[in-house]
């Protein structure tokens, strides 16, 4: 994260105190955090955070206003960030975020839709036979925040999905999956934060919270990703995977019964 003049706020006086700054200032360029404090960016709000770095802290609640509201930058520190109505069949909320620079969706955090009834329109069909990372790719459905590839640090996979009220939103649903004809494992499928298909943003999608292997040896389940960096297998995976070369390489991820994962360069 870029190191730059900030100001740190904590709590709803604070925050007045802290806005009053930024508005004399007209043009922000510092980092703006939030800690157990509320945040309309809508209007007025918005224009002072054009060039300002927004870092969404634990207790921090940030609302974007109706249409789209353009920061800097972002990143989540534990807070949550609220859009409005999810619209049946629609590929974006009534309110979105666009940042210019980087979105910081390594850290922890939550997005939040106004109501769960609204997320469960969200389509939920799944081909199991696909590569677990396109099917964390292709079911990437609704946007909420809009950045360019370059932009995007992370793939989302910290952040939790909840209501209006902060409580999570959950619908899973256990499907097989299928390789090669063979049934090589189960899966909880459920509804996920991510950096979408193309890396360039925060998305709701559909996909493998949770698996249960059912084969082993030559039938064991198998990610095989194309030709991609290292640096955009899911942080989940990441942890345990062994990258065997950090650059531009294609390379199979097998998961085991014993839950460990390993990495083998295939060609590079």
């Amino acid at each position: 994260m870029p190191t730059t003049s900030g100001i740190i706020c904590s709590g709803a006086r604070q925050l007045q105190k802290c806005y009053g700054q930024i508005r004399i200032t007209q043009e922000f360029t510092g980092t703006l955090g939030l800690s157990d404090a509320l945040l309309d960016s809508s209007d007025d709000n918005t224009t002072a955070l054009t060039s300002a770095l927004v870092l969404a802290g634990v207790g921090s609640v940030i609302t974007a206003g109706t249409g789209t509201q353009v920061i800097n930058e972002f990143s989540f520190d534990g807070g949550a960030v609220s859009f409005d109505a999810v619209t049946p069949g629609a590929q974006q909320t009534e309110s979105q975020i666009q940042v210019i620079d980087n979105l910081y969706i390594n850290g922890n955090g939550a997005v939040r839709a106004s109501t769960p009834t609204d997320v469960n329109a969200i389509p939920q069909a799944i081909n199991s036979s696909f590569s677990l990372l396109k099917q964390d790719d292709s079911n990437a459905t609704l946007k909420l925040v809009d950045a360019s590839s370059r932009a995007v640090k992370g793939n989302g996979g910290n952040s939790q999905l909840q209501d209006a009220s902060g409580q999570v939103i959950s619908s899973g649903k256990q499907r097989n999956i299928v390789q090669q004809g063979k049934n090589v494992a189960k899966g909880i499928y459920d509804y996920r934060v991510t950096s979408g298909p193309h890396n360039d943003g925060l998305y709701i999608g559909n996909a493998a919270t949770q698996l249960d292997f059912l084969a082993s040896g030559v039938d064991v389940l198998v990610l095989d990703a194309a030709w991609m960096p290292v640096s955009q297998v899911p942080e989940r995976w990441l942890s345990t995977v062994r990258k065997e070369k950090p650059f531009l390489c294609r390379i199979r991820i097998m998961i085991t019964q014993e839950l460990q994962l390993s990495a083998v360069v295939i060609s590079s």
